[in-house]
């Protein structure tokens, strides 16, 4: 009953051991793939686990050489013991029963799995049976924000609250958007922490946070009117008797400037320096220069000076602590109590809707996991699953683990019939890159015991369970890399250790390895840019320096293919995808190739912007910028430089089939003077988006919002092109060349803010409060928090350079920005120094740092430009409006010519009626049904003439004249929540009256319906309400109802 835990380092073949011990528990028996139960961290890792191992049973079974290195290493294992001739027979078998029962081949993410146990047992967690999954988090948070917006104005409380919220994105120059700022504070409450965070505020209401505000307030007002006093008491005392600062130790640096801050309000320093201490312990107060009579008036007022700093020194130390500390609440106040709101709001909104995220799983297991003696939950698939396989374990949460947990104690206390029930955990805390998702590589560190262990009877069992059958391995070898890249590394990163505080010191303990393949000849390349000459400066040197190592590996016989250049974020990966295509070499990149980021893209969206709003000056100063800077990059020319969008015939535009208005723009905006991968990705979108929807340029923009962050460039994986990723996304892959470019001193905080419980503010008491984690923070009472997010991200830094670093089989090339000689905040490029000159001392004077190979001279192979693409090819289609006429067939002709006496010309009538409120509309209303293709031109001057008839017509007329407010086809919400929508309904103070277009014959039903429009209004107040019936017949007449 083993619990095997793998502690190894990259390259060491931890999932080939995982597959491993995967098909010793099915080769002995074959039924047993029904319980064993694999966790991978994601889909992709899920997809490749799958994969192995059903092509591993697929070469097993058939005796392939593509499975010698795992058959081998089945042999030599000890506890395996089916004989070789009965191997392929069982693997055969396991796969057959695998293929035929694939929904019982249980290799999953944590998430999947958490969601089949909620759903199995979704009464038990009172949720409702048919409860269905959300993983859109944008739609849930859209539907969520479009709540909480709708009650400003009619919730006082929350008004208010969300005033506070603009004001303090104004002032953190956030700007003044507030949907996009709540948007952006939902989004946190899909993370677990944030969510637990959140929690204990849902007890208040929004008079509850204006209450504690207005105290947070009082008190820190206190502590600084208490300061001023001291400060104005002192300055007086020294100024009545004449003495200025200059009069005074260290003038502007000591004592008298100390105080003169604190009576001036200004409090960014209330701890005093050396200087007021060595005043205060010396009792020296006058300068140097000062005359006799100001020193004797200095040793004269010596007592009261010592007395009213000591007073004020001691008043600042026993109540500062607790003033920044509220300082640092009242500063996020606004955005955590609408966090609040939203996260109140959330659970209201899936509920009414049947949903629950799927971030929601594992926080509604963990409550029965904590809450029940026994975690009934789990009981029958305690029964089914007797062997857990767990990868990436140091990327898992604390609630995942302490949800899988009573799965693993489950198997390791009741072994099974036939083969021992297994547990084995697989990972490495040099690649914990993950926090920000919640991932928790402490918990692996400290196995078998259990990290911030729930204090309950069931777990400290669960934790001897693990501690009496932990059984550790170690994976020594390296199989990815070549000698001089695995010695790097190894040399490198035994260095990091002394980066780090001491409880995260043991996280490089162990970095040794030994080369387990024949790959041989590794190079690594340093370069320092020291920022010299216009070359060094920006992003320019870096990418001029990824070409350089491009060139030089394939000058060394390496594929594009085989090429990956890493960054830490999208837009340097983007950057980089950018001047690699533009160099005319191929890029594969689905992150880094975002349409969005195209210039070209850009001004066509801008483009349909201004189509779309015309009045908004705004797009139109933002199109010209665009085509600034694509004339100077691709020395273009607007075809139409005055207003290629607006000019007078722009209205045509609205009229034509979408794509072709896209295409008709690219042209106009001259975008097709050459070939432009993300133009042709962008018109395949619109064409996508045209064959499934058909509400044109407004629907298509609505959409675009959407997707603009998901939609990229799609080149095939198997193209013979550099890859560009992150490398997040980078982990668990390998590739010959690596390149990391933008290697900077830029240190990124794991968590900008975090939760603190229980604060004091007077006579109340804030249950939580979500604070900014900044150098601020060391005054505050969380200090020890900051610390430990400073030491993890410090740890997060390291790992991530290790991650990177380890992805290199052959070369690997780094580029970094040369960093201060000291640092307060060491970054990614101090890190990289200082553990170089660690391990290699002489390296500290170079630029230029070489380890392994030889570098091959660039003349021994110079490479070829890829073939690029042909630029005569735009990808734009002609203007074939202008060759090509359509005709219309005579049938056609007749049924158009007839149309003014069939029921549709009465709904053409009617549908542009209802949107009139004058007789001077009806030109405009008739121009957009042409423009939304409802009425053609042939018969837009007869419908135009018809409508005029029928509003001037003496009986009709008034009501087009009307002298008041005129609502058309405006909804009125009945109490039962039903709806009504009258054509039209003018308003006159207390008067309403309501008019209805009708097409057909006259009808009891039409009266009915104005009956009813009537009844509403006057249940809304007014006093006199009228009704006709306005029937468009010919002739048009007027029926009074009410």
């Amino acid at each position: 009953m083993p619990l095997l835990v793998y502690k190894s380092s990259a390259g060491s073949g931890k999932t080939f051991t995982l597959v491993k011990e995967y098909l010793k528990i099915v080769l002995e028996n074959p039924l047993s793939y029904r319980q064993v139960l694999a966790i991978t961290f994601t889909n992709k890792a899920t997809a490749e686990m799958k994969g192995r191992i059903t092509q591993t049973l697929a070469g097993l079974a058939n005796d392939s050489s593509d499975v010698r290195s795992m058959l081998k290493a089945l042999k030599n294992d000890p506890e395996f013991n089916i004989s070789p001739e009965l191997i392929p027979v069982r693997a055969a078998r396991v796969l057959q029963l695998i293929l035929h029962g694939y929904s019982e081949f249980s290799v999953c993410t944590i998430d999947s799995f958490m969601h089949r146990v909620v759903r199995a047992f979704a009464f038990d967690l009172h949720l409702p049976v048919n409860f269905e999954v959300e993983i859109d988090t944008d739609s849930l948070i859209d539907r969520t924000v479009g709540e909480l917006l709708n009650m400003v104005g009619s919730d006082q409380g929350i008004t208010s609250l969300l005033t506070g919220f603009v004001k303090t994105l104004v002032d953190d120059e956030k700007g003044w958007d507030i949907s996009t700022g709540i948007k952006s504070i939902a989004k946190t409450l899909f993370d677990e922490r944030e969510r637990t965070g959140a929690e204990p505020l849902r007890s208040l209401s929004p008079a509850d946070f204006l209450r504690i505000h207005m105290a947070l307030q009082q008190h820190t007002s206190q502590f600084e009117q208490k300061l001023k006093g001291f400060g104005r008491d002192f300055v007086d005392l020294l100024r009545d008797n004449g003495i200025e600062m200059t009069d005074t130790a260290r003038g502007n640096a000591g004592f008298y400037n100390y105080m003169e801050r604190l009576a001036n309000g200004d409090f960014s320093k209330l701890s005093p320096n050396r200087h007021v201490q060595s005043a205060l312990e010396d009792e020296k107060w006058e300068s140097a220069k000062c005359s006799p009579s100001i020193r004797a008036a200095l040793y004269t007022l010596s007592a009261s000076i010592s007395h009213k700093l000591n007073t004020t020194i001691g008043f600042i130390e026993t109540n500062q602590q607790h003033y920044f500390t509220l300082k640092a609440v009242a500063g996020n106040f606004f955005p955590m109590a609408t966090l609040s709101l939203l996260d109140i709001l959330l659970i209201q909104v899936a509920r009414n809707r049947n949903l629950v995220h799927l971030s929601e799983f594992n926080r509604r297991i963990a409550t029965v996991v904590l809450n029940e003696p026994v975690p009934f939950v789990y009981a029958r698939l305690g029964e089914k699953y007797r062997h857990f396989l767990i990868d990436e374990f140091q990327d898992t949460s604390i609630i995942q683990w302490q949800n899988i947990l009573p799965l693993v104690h489950n198997t390791l206390s009741s072994p099974a019939e036939g083969h021992n029930p297994m547990a084995m955990i697989v990972g490495d805390s040099k690649q914990s890159i993950y926090r920000w998702r919640n991932g928790e590589t402490a918990q692996f560190q400290q196995l078998p015991l259990i990290y911030s262990r729930p204090q309950t009877t069931w777990f400290i069992e669960a934790e001897q369970t693990l501690i009496r059958n932990y059984k550790p391995k170690d994976l020594g070898l390296n199989f990815r890399s070549t000698p001089e890249i695995i010695d790097f590394n190894c040399l490198l990163f035994k260095h990091a250790g002394a980066l780090l505080s001491s409880g995260l010191k043991e996280t490089y303990n162990n970095v040794e390895q030994t080369p387990g393949g024949s790959r041989k000849n590794g190079r690594v390349e340093i370069v320092f840019n020291n920022g010299k000459g216009e070359e060094g400066k920006g992003k320019s040197w870096d990418i001029t320096m990824v070409k350089a190592s491009i060139e030089k590996s394939r000058a060394e016989g390496f594929s594009f293919a085989q090429i990956a250049v890493l960054c830490r974020g999208n837009d340097d990966c983007a950057s980089v995808a950018r001047e690699l295509l533009s160099e005319g070499i191929p890029v594969v990149s689905s992150e880094s190739l975002l349409l969005s980021s195209s210039p070209r893209v850009s001004a066509l969206v801008t483009a349909m912007r201004m189509l779309h709003q015309p009045e908004n000056h705004v797009y139109k100063a933002s199109l010209e910028l665009l085509m600034q800077l694509i004339r100077k990059t691709d020395k273009l020319s607007l075809n139409n430089e005055s207003d290629p969008v607006n000019e007078p015939n722009a209205d045509h535009l609205l009229s034509l089939p979408f794509y072709d208005l896209a295409e008709t723009l690219v042209r106009r905006l001259g975008l097709n003077n050459q070939h432009d991968l993300y133009l042709q990705f962008f018109l395949d979108a619109v064409q996508e988006f045209s064959r499934k929807d058909h509400r044109g340029l407004t629907g298509f923009l609505e959409w675009w919002d959407g997707q603009r962050s998901r939609r990229s460039v799609d080149l095939p994986d198997g193209a013979d092109a550099v890859q560009v990723m992150t490398i997040h996304k980078a982990k668990g892959l390998a590739f010959d060349v690596v390149i990391l470019p933008f290697i900077s001193n830029r240190v990124r905080p794991g968590r900008s803010f975090d939760w603190i419980f229980d604060i004091s503010v007077g006579e109340s008491i804030l249950p939580a409060a979500r604070v900014k984690m900044e150098t601020k923070s060391l005054e505050t009472s969380f200090a020890d928090q900051y610390n430990e997010e400073m030491d993890k991200t410090r740890l997060d830094t390291i790992n991530l350079l290790y991650v990177a670093f380890t992805r290199a089989i052959s070369r690997l090339y780094i580029f970094s920005a040369e960093p201060p000689a000291e640092s307060d905040s060491p970054g990614p490029s101090y890190m990289l120094r200082t553990m170089l000159n660690a391990a290699w001392p002489e390296s500290g004077q170079m630029n230029t740092f070489i380890y392994g190979a030889e570098a091959i001279e660039d003349s021994v192979r110079k490479f070829s430009t890829p073939d690029t693409f042909n630029e005569s090819f735009c990808g734009v289609s002609f203007d074939w409006h202008e060759q090509i006429t359509v005709g219309r067939p005579a049938s056609v002709k007749s049924a158009m010519a007839d149309i003014s006496g069939s029921l549709e010309f009465g709904i053409l009538v009617h549908n542009i009626l209802s949107n009139i409120i004058t007789p001077h509309d009806i030109p405009e209303q008739v121009k957009k049904a042409i423009i939304h293709g409802k009425l053609n031109q042939d018969m837009a001057l007869r419908i135009e003439r018809r409508i005029t008839e029928i509003v001037n017509q003496p009986d009709i007329a008034p009501f087009f004249n009307y002298q008041g407010e005129v609502k058309t086809e405006a909804p009125i919400l009945l109490a039962n929540g039903n709806l009504l929508r009258p054509d039209r309904v003018m308003i006159n103070r207390d008067e309403a009256l309501v008019i209805d277009f009708k097409t057909g014959k006259t009808s009891p039903v039409h009266e009915e319906q104005i009956i009813n429009y009537a009844s509403a209004l006057s249940e809304l107040g007014y006093k006199t309400v009228k009704g006709w019936l306005l029937y468009l017949s010919d002739p048009p007449h007027v029926k009074v109802v009410v």
